[in-house]
């Protein structure tokens, strides 16, 4: 059956096939991963508060249009159109704040809740772009709705930004 010279042949076989194997595996584990992200969740919150400042913060003439002493203002004088212009406006301001963000490489430790935060900003551009479409049409029941749902999603967006360190991306409560 098995000739001493055909086993030692397969012993010899197994124990190179062994040690290549322990070899490839010792490599691996310490080959640098490629896609390992060294972002520090300090350099990340550096980097996209400074993207809230420039795209959000700064931009104060849009948030006064868009608080609700004004929005009513409008509202009561019938000037439908501008109030939902500045919805508009705000909404794709947002939307330009949430795509520069959304390129900022970020720390694998806490990606799960910054896509939970970006998943919450869009919530909110979508909910300012309901609102200026509502007050567009002149329909005030679904512009209310709208704006207290606006309101609740701003609100948790926020928490959620405190809880990153992002003290610059919070937005205002309309």
């Amino acid at each position: 059956m098995c000739s001493p010279d055909n086993i030692e042949y397969m012993i010899n076989r197994l124990s190179f096939s062994v040690v290549l194997l322990a070899i490839l595996a010792i490599g691996v584990y310490l080959m640098p991963d490629a896609k390992a992200n060294t972002t520090t969740p300090e350099a990340y919150a550096s980097q996209v508060n400074g993207i809230c400042v420039s795209k959000i913060r700064n931009n104060s003439k849009l948030i006064e249009q868009i608080s609700v002493p004004a929005i009513r203002k409008l509202a009561k004088e019938g000037k439908y159109g501008q109030a939902s212009q500045r919805f508009f406006a705000a909404s794709k301001e947002l939307n330009k704040a949430i795509k520069a963000i959304a390129v900022v490489p970020r720390p694998s430790n806490k990606a799960t809740q910054i896509k939970q935060w970006l998943t919450q900003l869009k919530t909110s551009q979508t909910l300012l772009r309901k609102t200026g479409k509502a007050l567009q049409v002149r329909n005030k029941y679904q512009a209310s709705k709208s704006v207290v749902l606006l309101a609740r999603s701003n609100s948790r967006a926020n928490g959620q930004a405190i809880g990153l360190y992002l003290d610059e991306c919070r937005l205002i409560l309309v």
